[in-house]
């Protein structure tokens, strides 16, 4: 294949430049040459187009072939420079090498030209990779040294024996010191106490995890650690962290940015404190709000006292029933940590239970079933559906087992897939009456149950079929189904 060439001969006789020039096409070059025998001309065909080569003379007239070679030099042109003779010695040929000539060659010995020129064309296609690169090298660490030296984040390094070996200038600002006196600090000497033992911690942490990632990118670790300034102050900053690695993957170092947030911890410390203020004040609210629903169920117990009339006094127990259970909503929120939502589960096992115990209700003749799963809801959430089950169990204890019969009341509760609650309260007593509209419910207690499962926007189903505690369908009893969304 044939090859470019465009070749500088500096050669005072025509005949050798043209013997030089067939010596190159025969040896596969499509050449394009240019002679020159003149300082002058010589800086000035190197000025007016790039060449490849330059092949010169030793000796010439007017000129010589190390004059030759400092013109070369002095323009900065990476260009291999053979040197040709006629008759060249030793010392001459010592003394043009250390000069910076590439080769030298005798007019006698040509074969060697063709070798030579391959030679010192690779290594000059080498010699402009090479500084191509240290360019870009020079160019994107100019980059990242500006970058360092202005962003308001400190850019660290440290060895593996924790000394930091650099620091950018932006710590005058975040710490106070001058970036030597920044560089001479311990870690003991600019942290404080609980922050050094945790970005100790961190270290032997990272250190271990990278040990078991061999070849594997480090992964970076981020502190909040309390710093000391020069003037003895103290800052809260975020460091960012990672190891640095030799080409065998081994830790050398480490490097980190670190920025100052103390502004941030601050705002943060304060809303951590308005919180905190305002969970007091809700669970006091919630306290309040069960003491005097409290209050009001007393009163009402206490008024009860003087009713001689059996269905007016079934009234006031069944009003009580219902604070008592909004109440226990009050309760549960105060003695929660989550000040919005409840354990819906063990809501009911207590309204149950308080149930039970105020019909008197005998667990070896009536069983209570509890099947429900962990659901938190809200409180405008809870409070209707508690009541629902109030009123259902409560209506189950009064009629559903007369004269002793035996059963059991089950309450099921779970979710499904598109976050939908339903809550089933069944029995398996005698049922509900032959005669009763189900679909035109008439009686305080469920009509109470249908008004709230409107307001929980969900729906009613009334089955007079019960549910075993299995949740098998069964003769006998009443199944209350409320689907609603969460």
């Amino acid at each position: 294949m044939t090859t470019f060439l465009r070749a500088l001969i500096v050669e005072d006789s025509e005949d050798d430049a043209m013997l030089l020039a067939r010596e190159l096409r025969r040896g596969g070059y499509d050449v394009t040459f240019e002679r020159v025998d003149t300082p002058a001309a010589m800086k000035e065909s190197l000025d007016r187009q790039p060449w490849d080569i330059v092949l010169s003379d030793y000796s010439m007239p007017s000129f010589s072939g190390l004059e030759a070679l400092k013109i070369l030099k002095k323009s900065n042109l990476d260009i291999p420079f053979i040197l040709i003779s006629g008759l060249i010695g030793e010392e001459t040929a010592v003394e043009a090498m250390k000069a910076g000539a590439h080769d030298f060659l005798t007019k006698g010995n040509l074969a060697r030209l063709i070798p030579a020129i391959e030679r010192e064309l690779r290594d000059a296609e080498v010699r402009r990779e090479r500084k191509r690169a240290e360019k870009a090298l020079l160019k994107s660490e100019e980059k990242y040294r500006l970058i360092a030296e202005n962003t308001t984040d400190v850019i660290w390094t440290m060895d593996m024996n924790l000394r930091l070996t650099y620091m950018s200038p932006s710590v005058t600002h975040l710490g106070g010191y001058s970036v030597d006196e920044a560089i001479a600090l311990s870690l003991e000497e600019m942290m404080a106490p609980a922050s050094l033992a945790i970005a100790m911690e961190a270290f032997g942490e990272e250190l271990a995890a990278d040990k078991t990632q061999q070849g594997k990118a480090s992964w970076s670790r981020v502190l909040e650690l309390e710093q000391r300034r020069k003037d003895d102050s103290t800052i809260w900053t975020e460091s960012t962290i990672r190891f640095l690695h030799d080409p065998e993957g081994q830790p050398i170092g480490i490097i980190g940015i670190t920025r100052d947030i103390t502004d941030r911890k601050r705002a943060e410390d304060r809303i951590k404190a308005s919180l905190r203020e305002k969970e007091v004040l809700l669970q006091e609210i919630h306290h309040r709000v069960k003491n005097n629903l409290q209050i009001i169920s007393s009163l009402i117990n206490l008024q009860s006292r003087y009713i001689k009339d059996k269905e007016s006094l079934e009234m006031f127990k069944e009003s009580r029933d219902r604070i008592l259970s909004m109440a226990l909503v009050h309760e549960k929120l105060y003695q929660s940590e989550d000040l919005a939502r409840i354990d819906f589960a063990d809501y009911i096992k207590s309204i149950t239970r308080h149930l039970f115990h105020t019909y008197s209700v005998d667990t070896n003749t009536v069983r209570l079933n509890i099947n429900c799963a962990d659901v938190l809801l809200s409180i405008d959430k809870a409070i209707p559906c508690g009541l629902i089950t109030n009123e259902l169990v409560s209506n189950s204890l009064k009629h559903a087992f007369p004269d002793n019969r035996r059963g059991e009341v089950s309450i099921n509760l779970h979710t499904d897939k598109d976050n939908r609650l339903t809550l089933i309260v069944s029995d398996t007593g005698i049922g509900l009456p032959e005669d009763m509209d189900i679909t035109n419910i008439k009686t305080l207690g469920l009509r109470l149950v249908s008004e709230l499962t409107r307001q929980l926007k969900g729906d009613l189903e009334i089955e007079r079929d019960g549910l075993s505690a299995g949740g098998h369908a069964q003769a006998g009893g009443a199944v209350f189904k409320i689907t609603f969304s969460v």
